[in-house]
């Protein structure tokens, strides 16, 4: 029997990442005959990763000031959608009367039209996609830029169907700058295929909910036997007593003062306030500068741990890291809650049915558009303010009651399987392969 052709995009290290090296297209790679369209950006050390034809190409790197127009307008006819769209419209009055004609359906499907009929077309690009003469295009995608327009450019000339399938939680409801309009997404679960559906005016069938590629490992490893020995293991490699209530203190990507909680936790551990635990703080591995922060180094603490994985892009952040996906399994494992600003953690810790305390409150020292109370406000969080595991704390001085009503929450009977269950909502999953559900969602797809 014929194979069906699919091809995929991958366009950057994150999505090499989280869809090839962690296995995720396996099975459809059995089951179709896959040919990948890498950018000759990206790095390859292993070809064996892929499992399927390798086509490279070398995108055009023009930054086209007609299509940053087009996403102005993409960002304003979303902003009714999403408030986070909304943050980042900031045009002035009479401008948005402009916006407000230029982005009517039939004025903007025009401008799309004549604006892309001046950019060149890549006909190199064109006959690869040709030559392989797949059934549809599967586009990962983070924040869209030239790459993707190009793509979709070429497979819209030869008559191929396209989808999405946005990579970060955050992606469809603050970064997809996608004007050209899919043929359906493939999202990670019911939350975000609200949002798509209601940004690109789709149908219900044209939004498919399938998961995430990197988290699969997360929910087989949690069907491990093994779950208590290993807790134990981990936490005795990092000198700490199995016997300890552990938190993760996990850091911010945007400026954030962890140094100055940590301390308050530190202290309040040391004085009985929080008997018996100890904390793992783990920075995040592209930490923007701070304004003014104590090293964590500087400090003598004596019942937080550092995650060593973390210290050089902690020491060195302009170097850069990208942290194993697999070294998260024991560490999500061995805790009982989060405590951190807004971030994709609040989600990885969550699925492993580990409450959530939320830095949502200004630091002293970070005021900006990007501080962590003004990025709660973002439309992806919204729905946390209505899980009973989450506990949101909006100034700094309510920040141990938080800590304290956390260790309650943790200890509260059946409350894993609360968690469970609400976070069904953000990210599903079920007894099936996460590319078998692209299959099935290709296969019942009438485009």
């Amino acid at each position: 029997m014929k194979k069906e052709k699919i091809a995929i995009l991958i366009r950057g290290e994150e999505h090499l990442r989280n869809f090839v090296k962690s296995g995720s297209f396996k099975r459809l790679e059995d089951a179709c005959e896959v040919n990948y369209v890498v950018s000759n950006e990206i790095k390859i050390d292993d070809l064996s990763l892929f499992g399927g034809k390798i086509i490279t190409h070398d995108f055009d790197k023009k930054n086209y000031v007609l299509r940053r127009i087009l996403k102005e307008l993409f960002v304003f006819r979303a902003i009714v959608h999403s408030s986070s769209y909304a943050n980042y419209f900031s045009a002035p009055g009479k401008r948005k009367y402009l916006y407000k004609i230029l982005s009517l359906r039939w004025i903007h499907v025009f401008l799309v039209w004549s604006f892309e009929i001046m950019i060149p077309l890549d006909k190199i690009l064109v006959q690869k996609i040709k030559d392989i003469s797949p059934l549809v295009l599967l586009m990962p995608v983070s924040s869209p830029g030239n790459v993707e327009y190009d793509m979709v450019k070429a497979v819209r000339k030869l008559g191929i169907k396209f989808g999405i399938i946005p990579v970060a939680w955050d992606n469809v409801s603050s970064k997809l700058f996608l004007y050209l309009t899919p043929d359906f997404v493939l999202e990670r679960g019911p939350q975000n295929a609200e949002f798509a559906r209601k940004i690109f005016a789709l149908d219900e069938k044209k939004v498919g909910i399938i998961g995430v590629p990197h988290y699969e490992m997360y929910f087989k490893y949690q069907a491990r036997t093994d779950l208590e020995e290993r807790r134990r293991a981990f936490l005795e490699k990092q000198g700490i007593s199995p016997d300890k209530k552990v938190f993760l203190f996990a850091g911010s990507l945007r400026p954030f003062d962890e140094t100055s909680f940590l301390k308050e936790m530190d202290d309040a551990i040391e004085g009985g306030l929080l008997p018996n635990t100890h904390v793992i703080y783990r920075p995040h591995p592209e930490r923007e500068a701070r304004i003014s922060e104590k090293s964590f180094f500087d400090e003598k603490f004596k019942h937080i741990t550092f995650d060593e994985e973390l210290k050089w892009a902690y020491l060195y952040p302009e170097k850069g890291y990208s942290p194993k996906l697999d070294n998260y399994l024991d560490l999500y494992n061995a805790i009982a809650a989060l405590i951190g600003p807004p971030s994709s953690l609040w989600v990885e810790v969550a699925l492993f049915n580990k409450p959530v305390l939320g830095l949502v409150c200004e630091d002293g020292v970070h005021f900006a558009f990007t501080s962590a109370q003004v990025l709660f406000k973002r439309e992806h969080f919204k729905v946390w303010d209505n899980f009973d595991w989450f506990v949101a704390c909006h100034k700094k001085e309510d920040f141990m009651d938080g800590c304290m009503k956390i260790m309650q929450i943790e200890e509260t009977p059946g409350i894993q399987d609360k968690i469970r269950k609400d976070m069904h909502y953000l990210v599903y999953h079920d007894s099936k392969d996460y590319s078998q559900r692209i299959i099935d969602f290709i296969n019942n797809y009438n485009g």
